[in-house]
């Protein structure tokens, strides 16, 4: 999987997109313990960007883009 599929993943788990549902159970099942996740060091920074764009978009606020990475930076992979 490539890092910008990765970060898709990590951007489903914040943001209300087609698949969020299962990228929310994998986070979670990653938080109980039972999966093991890896992302590259872009992981943050291609997240951050699709947080940005969709901020750009009209789709989430300046405050929604800000708890976002909060929370991203708070259970990292």
């Amino acid at each position: 999987m490539g890092a910008r599929q990765q970060s898709n993943i990590g951007v489903k788990w914040l943001l209300q997109e087609d698949q969020s549902d299962k990228a929310r159970v994998v986070r979670d099942a990653y938080a109980r313990g039972l999966h093991e996740l890896l992302a590259p060091d872009i992981f943050t920074v291609e997240c951050a960007h699709a947080f940005t764009r969709a901020q750009r978009q009209g789709r989430v606020t300046t405050a929604e883009v800000n708890a976002f990475m909060a929370d991203l930076l708070t259970t990292l992979p």
